[in-house]
């Protein structure tokens, strides 16, 4: 069952693995020729956009040239004032547009004087300028241009504008007109006919979208494309026939370019077929192959999973046999499981060691929260019995003892102002003096300001513990040891000073660096350094030097580290 469902996942996988490639690569490699046959229409088509724009405009600019002349200007208005025209004004009036347009042979060019009243001249028989039938209302243009297409059925296109007085622009002067032979621009639709790649077909349309170029469309039916509706160029794979639409900005017209779509991709049939045939090839082979990896992983998986089964039965976390036929994954895959059951095992035995250590805590923590009010009271009882007695001594090693024990503790809190740490370490050296006396002076040097920050606690007093006994009592000297506490560099510093006998940093350092090789009793030394690197960080770590015939130990805790609040509790 296993094997005929793990052949029937893989050829499914394979089957739908093959689709997808082949929908990519299929929709890839039609994108690709579409892409292709895109780039070569548009390059074609704006070509011949360019070449029948820039034609508009040449004609443009030079109505405007012809407008702007001087001579032209000067008689114009000259014989307006005047009121009429004679044979030799007529006469000069020709000389001047002639000379005026004889740099653009290929136009016709004509222009019309218009009378103070608005009426517009034509030449009579003698050649000579009179107003005719027409008025300047009779040409609605502005200041812009009016296009026309086969003006009284003359073979040309021809752009009109108004002359205005370059002086007064609201006195209008003449009229000039800009005809260009239609060839000139039928010569583009049929170079891009006879030159396209992608075969396609040119038409021009006039702003009310009526065909005017070419005269005979017999290919396609311009009338079904809805020229009107199209705004920009829109290439589907979809569409039977692709319509781009382009408007020229000087009159308004398009210029439209039709094509069949189906022709943009005609050099990629080939290969979609080629492509088909190879894909169909693969999942029959990767069908057979599935067949086969599904056998040989079937039986081993099914061993495993009956091995598994009994084990939950019994609740026993034992190794699995491996067997040596096994090789590779499967192989891999026992010996992961018997690792996994071999770490089972052993976080099993932490998790009972740790219950059993949260027991013992809590016992320990209990009997903690009694023992301090029972001592404090012991202590105070003692100390009041000492003065009935007279023993200042003793009085005042009971009052040393619990001003240790005070700080110390610190009511449960794990961190203790600079202050409380000083006083702490003063009762424990007053304690030693009365035990030891003469054999050591205490000097306190606390910068200001310093006693408010908060640390944790019982730094100092374990530092101090080590140099008496090994600075002092083990060596019957007499010495200073000396207590500082100051700022530097943005951190706080804390040293221990004693000039007894000058410790062996070599060793300290290798106790530092947890050198178990090492037999000593300085455990409150290496219980200083841990406590500080987890707290503080490695910069904090616990140093010694020897200067000026003291031994220093310092302690360096980072600024950012510090608080002027007992933000810390460890109840």
């Amino acid at each position: 069952m296993l094997k005929k469902k793990m052949i029937l996942i893989y050829s499914v996988i394979i089957l739908l693995a093959m689709m997808l490639m082949a929908v990519i690569t299929i929709s890839g490699m039609q994108r690709l020729f579409y892409r292709e046959s895109q780039l070569v229409y548009d390059a074609q088509l704006d070509k011949s956009f360019g070449s029948i724009e820039d034609t508009f405009m040449q004609m443009q600019n030079f109505a405007l040239d012809i407008c702007i002349n001087d001579s032209l200007q000067e008689i114009l208005r000259s014989q307006q004032e005047t009121g009429g025209w004679d044979t030799a004004a007529s006469r000069r009036f020709d000389e001047i547009v002639t000379a005026a347009i004889y740099p653009q042979q290929q136009y016709t060019v004509c222009v019309y004087p218009v009378t103070s009243n608005g009426d517009v001249c034509m030449k009579n028989e003698d050649g000579v300028y009179e107003p005719g039938t027409k008025h300047v209302e009779d040409y609605i243009l502005g200041y812009g241009f009016l296009w026309e297409f086969r003006p009284h059925n003359n073979e040309t296109v021809r752009a009109t504008r108004n002359i205005f007085d370059k002086n007064d622009p609201t006195r209008q002067l003449g009229i000039v007109t800009v005809d260009l032979t239609i060839l000139k621009i039928s010569e583009v639709f049929w170079t891009f006919s006879a030159h396209s790649t992608v075969k396609g077909k040119l038409y021009l349309l006039d702003a009310d979208d009526n065909l005017m170029l070419p005269y005979s469309s017999r290919s396609m039916e311009l009338s079904d494309l809805q020229v009107s509706d199209v705004e920009s160029v829109s290439y589907e794979l979809r569409d039977e026939t692709i319509t781009v639409v382009r408007p020229f900005p000087q009159n308004g017209w398009k210029l439209v370019c039709v094509l069949k779509g189906s022709s943009m991709l005609a050099g990629s049939k080939s290969l979609i077929m080629l492509i088909l045939w190879v894909g169909t090839g693969m999942v029959v082979l990767g069908i057979v192959l599935s067949a086969i990896a599904a056998h040989r992983l079937t039986q081993p998986i099914i061993s495993l999973v009956g091995f598994m089964d009994k084990s939950s039965e019994k609740k026993q976390y034992d190794r699995i046999p491996v067997s040596p036929s096994l090789r590779g994954e499967m192989r891999i895959l026992y010996e992961s499981y018997n690792s996994l059951m071999e770490q089972l095992q052993l976080s099993m035995d932490e998790i009972r060691r740790a219950s059993e250590r949260e027991i013992h805590n809590e016992f320990l923590l209990l009997q903690a929260q009694i023992n301090p009010h029972f001592l404090y009271n012991t202590l105070d009882s003692i100390g009041w019995i000492a003065v009935r007695h007279g023993a200042n001594e003793i009085r005042d090693m009971v009052v040393y003892l619990v001003g240790m024990f005070r700080n110390s503790l610190n009511s449960g809190n794990a961190m203790i102002k600079v202050q409380g740490e000083i006083e702490q370490v003063r009762c424990y050296l007053n304690i030693m003096m009365i035990r030891y006396p003469n054999r050591y002076t205490a000097v306190y040097d606390v910068e200001d300001g310093v006693e408010d920050f908060v640390i944790i606690k019982l730094l100092l007093q374990p530092l101090v513990e080590n140099a008496l006994q090994h600075g002092f009592f083990d060596t019957n000297q007499t010495g200073c040891i000396k207590i500082r506490a100051f700022m530097q560099e943005g951190d706080l510093v804390l040293e221990v000073c004693n000039n007894g006998k000058p410790a062996d940093l070599e060793k300290i350092r290798a106790l530092l660096e947890l050198d178990r090789s090492i037999k000593t009793k300085h455990y409150g030394i290496r219980n200083v350094d841990e406590r500080l690197r987890t707290f503080y960080g490695e910069h904090s770590r616990l140093r010694f030097r020897y200067e000026d015939g003291f031994t220093i130990a310092q302690i360096r805790i980072p600024g950012d580290r510090l608080d002027k609040e007992e933000v810390w509790n460890n109840g």
